[in-house]
């Protein structure tokens, strides 16, 4: 099976990377950093939770007169310290969706942003205890955890801009894994920032999520739709740095992600018994280096209780 051979490159991935020189925070000691091959203002934040399709991906994009940070992880430590040492811009936040090992140390930052389609599940996840998502793999201390805070998050829409000096972030809205789901396009080096939409993981278009607002929207059909209409815009883009697994992933796996919603969407029920992770839905496809793994009341549309 295709997809197990990838799931094993992302162990050894993972395996590879605890060893891996980087920068280390006295101040965060779940948190190390790399800078990116292309562009050293580019900086990749990784926690590892101890379970290599679990441990995120954070990335700090450093213009001449601002900088934007991409996703806040598990909210474990001191993430705003580690930001300090790394820029003395000023940063803003960027959320590629609402999930909470994503979301979880927003309360650090002032200027925060989400799309609008995912504030109401953020919301609604602050008094959910589940919504926190803290791995289960790793050992860490309660007073570690940063406690979630209501502060007000700024709606973004589809082709949104940061400019933060000599580069420009563009905001593509690409639901699917949620409603409100977003990508990011770097400017300057041509990197696509996918978050949980196109990785060396599998993309999670599964009922395990809720769906309470924009439910059309948490389907493979919406992700294809989303894929085709961004088509051309994303087939410029030259890597792939997604919130999961490995980073600077060759563009090939855009036009693989479209075609592995296509075959979903042709043939739903043909799919592979996927148990790397016991706790997920057992249904995953894979075309060439593309994978998602859904239950088929997310395939077309999210079926009423």
């Amino acid at each position: 099976m295709r997809w197990k051979e990838l799931m094993q490159q992302q162990d050894d991935f993972a395996a590879e990377i605890r060893k891996q020189d980087a920068i280390k925070f006295a101040s965060n000691s779940f948190i190390k950093a790399f800078c990116n091959r292309l562009d050293p203002n580019i900086i990749h934040l990784y926690f590892d939770d101890g379970n290599s399709g679990g441990s995120v991906w954070m990335h700090l994009i450093c213009g001449e007169c601002g900088a934007l940070l991409l996703d806040t992880g598990y909210g474990i430590g001191n993430l705003k310290s580690v930001i300090e040492q790394l820029t003395d811009k000023p940063v803003s936040v960027f959320n590629t969706h609402w999930h909470g090992d994503h979301t979880g140390g927003n309360s650090q930052f002032e200027n925060v942003y989400m799309h609008e389609f995912d504030i109401p599940y953020w919301k609604e996840s602050l008094s959910c205890e589940a919504g926190r998502m803290l791995p289960v793999t790793l050992a860490f201390s309660q007073d570690a955890v940063i406690p979630l805070s209501d502060k007000f998050i700024r709606a973004v829409h589809d082709g949104m801009t940061f400019h933060l000096g000599g580069r420009i972030e563009t905001i593509v809205h690409m639901p699917g894994h949620s409603a409100g789901n977003c990508m990011v396009i770097d400017s300057k080096t041509g990197i696509l920032f996918s978050g949980d939409a196109i990785l060396s993981t599998p993309t999670l278009v599964i009922d395990g999520f809720p769906a309470v607002d924009h439910a059309e929207l948490l389907t493979v059909e919406a992700f294809h739709t989303a894929l085709v209409q961004h088509m051309k815009q994303l087939n410029k883009v030259k890597w792939l740095c997604p919130s999961h697994g490995r980073l600077m992933l060759s563009n090939k796996y855009v036009s693989a992600m479209q075609h592995c919603t296509e075959e979903i969407l042709k043939a739903p029920d043909k799919w592979e018994r996927y148990d790397y992770i016991p706790s997920l839905p057992g249904m995953i496809r894979c075309v060439d280096d593309a994978m998602i793994v859904y239950t088929l009341n997310r395939v077309h549309k999210v079926l009423e209780a």
